[in-house]
């Protein structure tokens, strides 16, 4: 026996949207309009549909990070070559000198994309361009799936960058990492 004021398709549902049909682990619903959805669906737009973040979106969104990211190695670069006036006759400084650009820009690159899709929801590029990232029931991702999620992106990469091209071709526009931490890319 149903609950009165509760649809027959809502008990019927069990753990799944009635509005996407997506399984939902349990207090990930809201009822919105006598209907449990998941968060995703209830942070979608008026139509009620919700707009996946697209291949080329996400694209121009990572080409704003990594512009900010660049000025940021930038004085990490300025600095690091200062250290080579003062050993200008060492050929290892060149060397230590590009490593050490390197680490520092790696670093702050993960702090960069971890700290903003941990805390925020996105990073300042895809903020601009109104996309978030979510788990797949919606909720905001943690700092350990965040984290996850960085270094998945590296191997979308590492695989001729195939793993992003596969946001081309899926339904809900997820790329290899997304599809690897569980996560979606909306509009806002």
């Amino acid at each position: 026996m149903q609950p009165t004021g509760q649809p027959a398709a809502t008990a019927a549902a069990g753990q799944f949207c009635t509005q996407c049909g997506r399984p939902v682990p349990s207090g990930g619903m809201t009822n919105q309009a006598g209907s449990l959805i998941c968060q995703a669906c209830a942070m979608a737009p008026a139509g009620g549909v919700t707009q996946y973040g697209g291949f080329w979106i996400r694209l121009l969104a990572r080409i704003i990070d990594r512009l900010i990211v660049g000025a940021g190695v930038m004085v990490i670069g300025f600095v690091q070559a200062g250290r080579l006036l003062f050993n200008f006759g060492d050929p290892w400084a060149w060397f230590e000198t590009i490593a050490a650009v390197a680490f520092y820009g790696w670093l702050l690159a993960g702090a960069y994309e971890i700290g903003f899709v941990a805390m925020q929801g996105a990073t300042p590029g895809k903020r601009i361009l109104n996309l978030r990232i979510v788990r797949a029931d919606g909720q905001p991702l943690s700092w350990g799936v965040a984290t996850g999620r960085y270094f998945a992106v590296h191997l979308s990469a590492l695989i001729l960058c195939i793993g992003f091209l596969i946001a081309v071709f899926d339904d809900r526009k997820r790329a290899l990492h997304d599809m690897i931490c569980g996560t979606l890319v909306i509009r806002t």
